[in-house]
């Protein structure tokens, strides 16, 4: 696993960007906890973050590059469009995806999608990607997120290529919200 310090990589997101292109997969930074992703697009990508947490069967969330992208590929209720519109913010939305570019990995079998926009500069990052990125607690199945890269157990370490290290992070996963259901319902973590 490559360390990268965050400054270097603000200075740098195209390398990074370039990266995910290729399928690498990626520790970094959010507004809530560190995160683990890769290209939300690419399946086998994807394939190996499911397998770094252990996780083959339950959805993953991504991290947008717009909140216009999650209104072109997300059927955003009445309600829920305010929601949408205050962003970023630490939450995770649940919506029915209309239209999508992703890897049937992401979702497995279902037809929703759990969207972040976070209140972070690494939402630069996935902008300059231009693509969603994978949003998953770095972490095992179970265990507490890690609150620094070099805190990585072996097991999830041996899956990611980069990680970005921005200092500790001792927050708490985000706010889930699921407006795919008639009443929109928080889920409790």
């Amino acid at each position: 696993m490559d360390i990268r310090g965050a400054d270097q990589v603000k200075l740098n997101l195209d390398d990074v960007a370039s990266d995910l292109a290729n399928g690498k997969t990626l520790l970094y930074p959010t507004d809530t906890v560190y995160g683990l992703g890769c290209d939300a697009t690419n399946d086998d990508a994807v394939r190996r973050i499911r397998e770094a947490k252990n996780r083959p069967e339950k959805p993953l969330s991504v991290i947008a590059p717009s909140k216009r992208w999650i209104f072109m590929h997300c059927d955003v209720p009445d309600d829920a469009e305010p929601s949408v519109n205050s962003l970023p913010g630490p939450y995770t939305y649940i919506f029915e995806t209309t239209q999508s570019e992703l890897s049937a990995e992401v979702s497995p079998g279902l037809s929703t999608l759990g969207v972040r926009y976070p209140h972070h500069w690494i939402v630069r990052l996935v902008k300059t990607f231009q693509r969603p990125i994978i949003t998953t607690s770095a972490n095992l199945a179970g265990d507490p997120p890690v609150q620094t890269p070099t805190e990585a157990p072996e097991d999830l370490a041996k899956h990611v290529d980069t990680a970005i290290d921005d200092g500790a992070i001792d927050g708490t996963p985000s706010t889930i919200v699921d407006y795919s259901v008639d009443e929109p319902e928080r889920i409790p973590r």
